[in-house]
């Protein structure tokens, strides 16, 4: 490790101390030239995925434009800024895993298209049909966790989970 104040290579590890996260490790470090202290942090370099925008650009992914997207969503609502950073927090760590694309314009019980307008042309300031549907909460509960919150369901497995016919809409 370098010495920020003499430049010198040779330093010396005085103390080592781990964050009550586990996430970062304090060292206090001694040059062995100019024998002044100070301190270096270490933590594990991520590397972050590459978000695919919509037109096809690539760009790495910013924590700074999660927060700024979620203030923006949410400025009307009652959220504490803690639930933000605890939901960036969650994305940020899934980030790692490798995902598929979620397919919003097809439902997610049966793979049919779910005339979802608003994910179909790109233009999301025209509701989806689906906004004026009041969905009962058992027809989201039989679908299994993985599923929910990709894409809407369409009119066809809808209508079914309402008559109580979930296993015939399915695949």
């Amino acid at each position: 490790m370098k010495c920020p104040f003499c430049s010198a290579q040779e330093t010396q590890v005085i103390d080592s101390r781990v964050s009550e996260e586990g996430d970062v490790v304090r060292r206090r470090r001694r040059c062995t030239v100019c024998h002044k202290r100070f301190t270096t942090y270490e933590t594990a370099e991520l590397r972050m995925p590459t978000i695919v925008k919509g037109n096809g650009q690539r760009e790495d992914f910013s924590r700074k434009k999660l927060e700024t997207s979620f203030h923006r969503a949410l400025h009307k609502r009652p959220v504490a800024e803690e639930a933000v950073a605890a939901a960036v927090d969650v994305l940020r760590a899934a980030g790692g895993a490798a995902a598929e694309p979620v397919r919003a314009v097809t439902c997610p019980r049966c793979g049919q298209p779910n005339d979802c307008a608003p994910a179909r042309t790109g233009d999301f300031t025209t509701p989806c049909w689906c906004v004026d549907v009041v969905a009962d909460p058992a027809v989201l509960a039989a679908l299994p966790a993985a599923m929910r919150g990709g894409a809407c369901l369409c009119r066809r497995c809808l209508t079914a989970t309402r008559a109580g016919r979930i296993d015939d809409a399915g695949p």
